[in-house]
């Protein structure tokens, strides 16, 4: 009785993964697209201008550019990734195929960008962690490993 219990929580757990999954593949490309028009102005500079004050002043500007863009590259890069790692972790635990990876997946959930992922990568992670659900994940195992044989 109780792993029909779990195995009910666990889809739902994965079809709402899923789900956000697409809801952040909608919303976080286009946030990450809205970047690049940020424009950062460098104050001005420092009223007494000798030589060497004004190369420093030069060079903090392009450390603080450089610092900018991979940033805003990091954002690009995690606006693609974090929906896409999203479903592709939301299949592995509907299908019940990897356990580790369903657990590692369900940290990456944790981690992400809206409070709706730190709920449900941490109810996933609560489901993932029950000695039930692991039990559930062998059992799919086995009859993978039957199936084949047959």
């Amino acid at each position: 009785m109780q792993t029909a219990k779990r195995s009910k929580q666990l889809k739902i757990a994965a079809w709402l993964i899923i789900g956000l999954g697409i809801a952040s593949l909608a919303i976080l490309p286009r946030m990450a697209a809205g970047f690049p028009n940020l424009e950062i102005q460098p104050g001005p500079p420092p009223i007494p201008l000798d030589p060497e004050e004004t190369a420093r002043y030069e060079q903090m500007e392009e450390i603080g550019n450089y610092a900018f863009g991979a940033l805003f590259r990091f954002i690009h890069f995690w606006a693609w990734f974090y929906p896409i790692s999203c479903l592709l972790v939301g299949a592995v635990i509907l299908h019940r195929r990897f356990y580790t990876l369903s657990v590692l997946g369900a940290v990456l959930v944790f981690t992400g960008v809206f409070p709706i992922g730190m709920i449900l990568g941490g109810w996933a992670i609560f489901l993932l962690c029950n000695r039930d659900t692991k039990q559930l994940f062998q059992k799919q195992t086995e009859l993978r490993e039957t199936d084949f044989l047959d």
